[in-house]
């Protein structure tokens, strides 16, 4: 039957639109799928990008990146993230050096570092001295590696190099090219918190939501809107040095470490340096060693050492009054030497210093070379920061390259 009119009727129209209605899903699903597509791009390259020259640590937390290890590159100085214990030799006693870059040695050869000088003075037939100090490296990532790590390293001695501004945590850290930051910290303030909820679960499995995190948390540190962290926070992490070294009987030596161009009567010099930013780091250093000891972890004072050496510390062309020189680094280990042998229960000296500076490291065991690569040992002379901490005008933002396969770090 015609319906009125010749017009088709209204149950007609409604099966003509069915016919349309696959059509629909089809381009959803397509759209999705280039969304997807997209965002799998998206991460990958992120991930490329973190993963180059560091990698991100979730176990324990606080630890939060270390060195990429790369089992075909020879390794020196730097913690690397999953390399297995390196095997002692008989008769030999073993030193693990932790801290960040100044202990790192930025700016100095690995064979001119505090820790490296420790070994020749001590005597390297002796004594095995391992640095695995991280730039950017606060003080929680710092306990976090000894508590979770260094067991099946059977260190006789651990010594923590604490400089500063190890009381402010490292909250981020710089992809290869220096540029984008990225979120490493533990916690995130919730002050620039990107959601409410649901952002733990997303740093630890996103790496496009960590880059967005800490470009958030740049853009507070601009505008010093980051909140400081608890007054607490430092003297937590100095307590689990403490509680690690009763649990496993292995003493743990805190080198404390003040600006280079301090007097012996904790003031700084002036001209050479930024003399404001030296007068807020003693004034950090002098809480440091207060907390420390009142903790009851035995120190070496880094102002004696500075004192009784003969500088100029600092690295040539630079205003920073944290990261020492060659000299600087060798009056640390002067400092630190008669103390670490009394821990060790060995004699001293039996290299002189005089000599010390010519002895060479011994010969590695055999799959464990340890020469730095060129590329790090000639390390030029630059400004350096710690990732993610109070930024000044002065400062660059970079983590160096890493021993692992080349591609930064509050």
């Amino acid at each position: 039957m015609e319906p009125l009119g010749g017009s088709e009727s209204f149950l007609d129209r409604i099966g003509r639109l069915g016919d349309h209605l696959p059509r629909w899903p089809a381009w959803l699903a397509a759209g999705i799928a280039i969304l997807l597509l997209i965002g799998w791009a998206t991460e990958a390259w992120q991930r490329r990008c973190e993963g180059q020259a560091w990698t991100l640590v979730t176990d324990p937390k606080g630890m939060k990146y270390a060195f990429a290890y790369d089992p075909e590159q020879p390794w020196e100085r730097g913690w690397q993230e999953n390399r297995p214990a390196m095997p002692l030799q008989p008769e030999q006693k073993r030193v693990i050096c932790v801290g960040d870059d100044v202990t790192y040695g930025e700016g100095v050869p690995a064979e001119a570092t505090w820790p490296a000088r420790l070994e020749a003075m001590l005597g390297p037939d002796r004594v095995e001295v391992l640095n695995v100090a991280v730039p950017g490296w606060d003080a929680e990532q710092a306990a976090a590696l000894v508590a979770s790590r260094l067991q099946d390293w059977a260190p006789d001695l651990v010594i923590w190099g604490a400089c500063p501004n190890d009381r402010i945590p490292t909250w981020t850290l710089r992809d290869a090219e220096g540029r984008r930051p990225i979120f490493v910290g533990s916690t995130v303030p919730p002050e620039v918190a990107l959601l409410p909820w649901g952002s733990e679960g997303l740093l630890l499995h996103s790496a496009s939501y960590r880059r967005l995190q800490g470009a958030a948390l740049a853009r507070a540190e601009r505008r010093r809107r980051l909140p400081d962290p608890p007054e607490s926070w430092f003297t937590t992490q100095v307590h689990r040095f403490y509680a690690w070294s009763r649990h496993s009987n292995v003493p743990v030596l805190v080198l404390t470490i003040p600006p280079h161009v301090v007097k012996a009567d904790g003031s700084c010099e002036t001209g050479r340096v930024d003399s404001q930013r030296c007068v807020s780091d003693m004034r950090a250093y002098q809480k440091n060693g207060q907390e420390i000891d009142a903790v009851g972890l035995p120190r070496v004072d880094g102002v004696e050492a500075f004192a009784a050496g003969a500088g100029p510390f600092g690295l040539e062309g630079t205003q920073d009054p944290l990261h020492p020189n060659a000299a600087g680094h060798e009056a640390l280990a002067l400092a630190v030497t008669p103390r670490a042998a009394d821990l060790l229960e060995i004699e001293w000296p039996l290299v002189d210093p005089a000599r010390a500076r010519t002895a060479r490291r011994k010969t590695p065991l055999p799959g464990t070379s340890v020469r730095l690569p060129a590329r790090q040992a000639q390390r030029p002379a630059e400004a350096v920061t710690l990732p993610g901490r109070r930024p000044r005008s002065d400062e660059t933002t970079r983590l160096p390259s890493g021993p692992g396969p080349q591609q930064e770090a509050p």
